[in-house]
């Protein structure tokens, strides 16, 4: 667990390493099937045409140092982790 300090320094690399992932999935996965857009239009989601998928074996850890560093204790949970991205918010 981290403290309140470290979290707020963290914040800004993490949505910057959030956002460099998101930008790879948009531009690397595929988009939704015909199936799985009416499921998300079922759901709500916006713009189902823009949301993406990109299956990887694992999701790379942080490059950042810091950020890194405190990344680290999750790794053990991202050989399961499903992660989707989507340009625009459900």
């Amino acid at each position: 667990m981290i403290d309140q300090e470290t979290f707020e320094k963290l914040l800004p690399l993490a949505y910057q390493w959030a956002k460099e992932q998101e930008e790879f999935v948009l531009t690397h996965g595929i988009p939704l099937h015909a199936q799985h857009l009416a499921d998300a239009r079922l759901a709500g989601v916006g713009d189902c045409e823009r949301v993406r998928v990109l299956i990887v074996r694992r999701i790379p850890l942080p490059k950042s140092g810091e950020l890194a560093e405190a990344a680290r204790p999750l790794a053990l949970s991202r050989r399961t982790s499903v992660a989707s991205y989507s340009a625009t918010p459900f």
